[in-house]
């Protein structure tokens, strides 16, 4: 079937590009805007990325703010990956995601993002090619069924995660009250 070939080829070859082929250089929040729109995010319409997006993500404590109303290779890699995840879970979530994860260098975190959605994306083309018209309602069915348990899985990951974060935050909380009694009690000997 023609479409799905189509749609096969452009699974195997539209992928966000990777960290070396960023600008090497700082951009403006227009020309950012400008770059994104190559990076190969699938998402719908009337979700393109907007200067007003960016701040709200700043805002969020998802991705840093520019420096200089300048942004970095650092800003694209967070923004690819905030445009991809939040095509499934929220942005609250994605933030929680983007906190959680054990990777503090960015290009690292980022080529681990890449290496894990062309992994999705290459099983997500697998064959496609194959189905006929008479197994496309099928195909549907199975994928749509595969990506119901799938979101099962992910949201009790995610709550687990909700859970580790708050149980890190209480702790620190804890820590600087005993901190601060600590501090007073020694002014006070």
């Amino acid at each position: 079937m023609k479409e799905i070939e189509e749609l096969a080829v452009l699974l195997k070859n539209e992928r966000p590009q990777e960290w070396e082929s960023f600008p090497d250089i700082e951009l403006y929040k227009d020309q950012l805007l400008g770059y994104m729109q190559r990076q190969r995010i699938w998402s719908k319409g009337d979700d393109a990325l907007t200067g007003a997006m960016i701040s709200n993500y700043i805002k969020m404590g998802l991705m840093p703010g520019p420096a200089d109303k300048k942004y970095t290779r650092e800003h694209i890699a967070y923004l690819t990956a905030i445009q991809a995840l939040k095509q499934v879970i929220s942005v609250a979530d994605t933030g929680l995601l983007l906190r959680s994860r054990r990777e503090s260098d960015m290009q690292r975190f980022y080529e681990e993002f890449r290496e894990r959605l062309n992994g999705a994306m290459d099983v997500s083309a697998a064959g496609l090619c194959d189905v006929s018209d008479d197994e496309l309602a099928s195909e549907v069915l199975t994928r749509t069924l595969r990506a119901y348990a799938d979101r099962i899985v992910y949201e009790r990951m995610l709550a687990v995660l909700r859970e580790r974060e708050e149980a890190r935050r209480k702790d620190e909380e804890e820590a600087q009250k005993k901190e601060k009694e600590d501090k007073k009690k020694n002014k006070t000997d």
